[in-house]
């Protein structure tokens, strides 16, 4: 029994440390939700993305728990959703209509939407690329 005990606090330190030395975000709690901030990405400005299927997408904080994403002139004002990692921002209008699902984590990020015809579509979007 000691043994198993000593194995499973030995696996937990390891998976703590291992987490620690990530680095890519900095995780705090607010209301509830889990509030990375993004190394290496200011989100005082705009960040301007650049997006596997050639889009250009800007985000920028939009007060707590916000951001503003736009592309092509259009743009979304998204909330704070849960995430088992990094940040997720979802809206149901804006952008062509539709809204759609910003999911960053660092100088990396996941874009889903409905396009103006309503179209789904997701892309792999990078910071600085």
């Amino acid at each position: 029994m000691k043994t198993i005990t000593a194995a499973a606090l030995a696996a937990s330190i390891t998976l703590l440390a291992a987490c620690a030395q990530s680095g890519h975000t900095q995780s705090h709690d607010h209301s509830g939700h889990n509030h990375a901030h993004h190394q290496g990405v200011d989100m005082s400005g705009p960040a301007t993305f650049q997006c596997d299927n050639g889009l250009t997408v800007k985000v920028q904080n939009a007060g707590e728990d916000k951001v503003k994403v736009s592309v092509d002139g259009r743009e979304a004002l998204m909330s704070i959703a849960p995430s088992g990692s990094g940040e997720r921002y979802v809206a149901s209008s804006g952008l062509w209509g539709h809204g759609g699902e910003w999911h960053q984590k660092g100088a990396q990020a996941h874009f889903a939407y409905t396009g103006l015809h309503g179209a789904k579509g997701e892309t792999a979007c990078y910071y600085g690329k």
